[in-house]
């Protein structure tokens, strides 16, 4: 029942393909998890909040100049994190239009 935001250890645990960027430009790291977690917040996202933060900050991520030279996104800013993003928003989506309805 993970109710909080990845620390930076963390994220690079779950996502390796950054360690370069969390090297080379670690503040690059920090703004994506920074921004990841202002639109992911606990009170939504309950036990799913660590693997959201997680998929959106690798997204940021993948759009920076760091992600288009690992070919982690394409010329029109489609990433690989986007089709498990969307899959996740769309299930937590229909769970929270329910819960509050």
């Amino acid at each position: 029942m993970a109710k909080a935001h990845l620390t930076q250890a963390q994220f690079l645990d779950a996502y390796p393909v950054f360690e370069p960027a969390a090297t080379e430009k670690p503040a690059l790291v920090t703004a994506a998890l920074d921004n990841a977690a202002l639109e992911t917040p606990l009170d939504v996202w309950e036990d799913l909040a660590t693997h959201r933060h997680g998929l959106l900050a690798a997204r940021f991520l993948a759009r920076s100049p760091f992600g288009r030279d690992a070919r982690l996104s394409k010329d029109d800013g489609a990433t690989v994190y986007d089709r498990d993003l969307e899959r996740l928003d769309l299930s937590v989506g229909a769970a929270v239009t329910v819960r509050t309805t």
